[in-house]
């Protein structure tokens, strides 16, 4: 069954694709060529999982009635129009860039796994009410320098399992004691020069059931000895940052530099 288009659907594409029990349809930057281009006809599909993987094009608007379908939505172009949570009653898995969202993010209200890109702002408020969240992975913006970002919420996401942040660093964990059932966390300031922060570890010993920690290039961890408190912990790594006070070596602690 042809599922992906690198160019517009032909009548009979349509016509095939009406008949057809296609739940996953992809659409390449070839399908979006040409003036006036219209993705009305995804209204007549019932389609579950989208993905337009159009860098550096424009994505015409995605018609509402096709959106409600949605359970899956991986977006990479130039949206010409926002997206609203209250359009999507069933989206679980999201990847978008973060101007394409249009209102709080606590509107994707059945919101599972979410991949935000392009963020300028260094705080985790942006997913403060996502209750059903269980994983996000945040990218910041190219050129955006965030030395501090900040993982406190007003609204827990208290389901979240997995925090996942890109090019931003931490001076401080706080915030990560309100997320109960966090199970890793990943910090990756990606700089060539690691940070002077002095990241303080304690507010991780309320997460029980975490089991992975890796930090890159945020500066030295203190009140590191919280780790060993943590009965499901597998792994942690530390990139370019000094450990206080000093661990006994342990299958679970990796350090470089």
């Amino acid at each position: 069954m042809k599922s992906q288009f690198d160019e517009p659907p032909s009548v009979d594409d349509l016509n095939y694709l009406r008949t057809s029990a296609i739940v996953r349809l992809s659409l390449l930057s070839g399908a979006l060529r040409g003036r006036n281009v219209s993705l009305d006809w995804l209204t007549e599909m019932s389609v579950k999982q989208l993905t337009v993987w159009a860098p550096g094009h424009s994505i015409p608007e995605l018609p509402k009635l096709a959106l409600a379908e949605l359970e899956s939505l991986t977006l990479l172009g130039k949206s010409k129009k926002p997206l609203r949570g209250d359009y999507f009653p069933r989206l679980r898995y999201a990847s978008v860039d973060i101007g394409q969202i249009e209102g709080p993010l606590s509107d994707f209200s059945y919101l599972e796994v979410l991949v935000l890109g392009a963020v300028r702002d260094g705080s985790l408020n942006m997913i403060s009410g996502c209750r059903k969240l269980k994983s996000v992975s945040i990218e910041i913006a190219r050129g955006v320098r965030v030395r501090e970002f900040d993982l406190r919420t007003d609204v827990p996401p208290v389901n979240l399992e997995i925090l996942d942040i890109q090019g931003a660093g931490v001076s401080s964990l706080q915030g990560v004691e309100s997320l109960p059932n966090l199970e890793e966390i990943v910090v990756n300031h990606r700089g060539r020069k690691r940070l002077d922060n002095i990241v303080d570890l304690a507010p991780l010993a309320t997460c029980r059931k975490l089991r992975r920690v890796i930090l890159y290039y945020n500066g030295d961890l203190v009140n590191a000895d919280v780790l060993t408190t943590l009965p499901a912990l597998e792994r942690v790594m530390a990139v370019r940052g000094h450990i206080l006070p000093p661990l006994p070596l342990a299958p679970w602690l990796h350090t470089f530099g």
